[in-house]
């Protein structure tokens, strides 16, 4: 598993201590099996300090009290601290698989991180050079997912992953709003649409924009009015434009989110939320293969996907 070396800061370190994902599947490894699941993803990462561990830790069984007595204080937040470090690269790796695949509930809301009921040992440590295992820690991330993913489309993950694609922000955010919908956080669902649509309509606006260098100009022009660029969309999309009506509803939401932004109410129901949402779903998803197209990036994985 590869992640990027460059945004977020994070992820050099990632890079240099993830060394393998694994999965185990329920099907034979067979040419003409169609449909997998996945059962379990292993992230492995080296330490790059130095613990003296006894001898005997190696030749008994793992975490074993004669062994390793008097440290297990030590290993504990060894294997902690390292498990979150972990964590942090299944977070990126599930967002890749979201993006790509278009599938924007895997990981939600069901992904947890902590200790597991049932005992399962996945923070464990391994002595480098002949992989003895030491140390076993109860933590466990677990994340269900019910989405039908092609082979193809998660092959094209680890392409994504190991020429360090990041998902763009407005994908994170029309994710957000999906999940603070189904937790009946309807403001928060308005906030987080509105910004999914404002930073896709900016991000393309700024590609009909010559190299600007003075940071005053750029201010200006980043403080242009938002809807007015809206109302401009055909020629700001060129390639993909978006119908009158597609436009009508993404200013909804913006008048939604400014009242809810200037006077902190809200008076709208789940139906109109919901309208809204599906609004802005549908302009950042041809918005995204919009920006793909300006961009001539020939296998953009972006949201449009999950609408083929």
């Amino acid at each position: 598993m590869v992640l990027p070396v460059e945004s977020p800061p994070e992820a050099k370190e990632w890079q240099q201590r993830t060394k393998r994902t694994g999965w185990r599947t329920d099907a034979p490894d067979d040419p003409n099996t169609t449909e997998h699941q996945v059962f379990e993803v292993e992230l492995c990462t080296e330490i790059p300090i130095q613990l003296a561990i006894d001898e005997r830790a190696f030749s008994e069984p793992p975490k074993s009290r004669n062994a390793t007595d008097g440290q297990e204080k030590k290993l504990n937040q060894t294997a902690d601290d390292y498990a979150r470090l972990l964590a942090g690269a299944f977070d990126h790796w599930q967002r890749v698989l979201r993006w790509v695949a278009g599938h924007r509930s895997i990981g939600f809301p069901s992904g947890t991180i902590g200790r597991d009921p049932y005992g399962q040992r996945i923070a464990k440590l391994h002595r480098r050079g002949d992989n003895r295992k030491v140390w076993f820690q109860t933590t466990s991330v677990v994340v269900q997912m019910q989405s039908t993913i092609s082979l193809h489309r998660w092959e094209h993950v680890q392409r994504v992953l190991s020429s360090a694609d990041e998902p763009p922000i407005w994908f994170d955010f029309i994710s957000e709003a999906h999940q603070r919908y189904l937790s009946y956080d309807y403001r928060g669902t308005i906030i987080s649409a509105a910004i999914a649509c404002e930073t896709i309509i900016r991000s393309m606006f700024w590609l009909n924009v010559p190299d600007v260098s003075n940071d005053e100009v750029r201010g200006i022009i980043d403080r242009a009015p938002l809807q007015a660029i809206l109302g401009k969309w055909d020629h700001v999309a060129g390639a993909c434009p978006v119908g009158s009506w597609e436009k009508g509803k993404v200013h909804a939401l913006f008048d939604l989110r400014n009242t809810l932004m200037h006077s902190g109410e809200m008076h709208t129901g789940s139906e109109k939320v919901e309208a809204a949402l599906k609004a802005a779903t549908e302009f950042v998803s041809l918005a995204d293969r919009a920006f793909c197209l300006r961009k001539d990036i020939p296998d953009w994985p972006g949201l449009y996907r999950a609408l083929d």
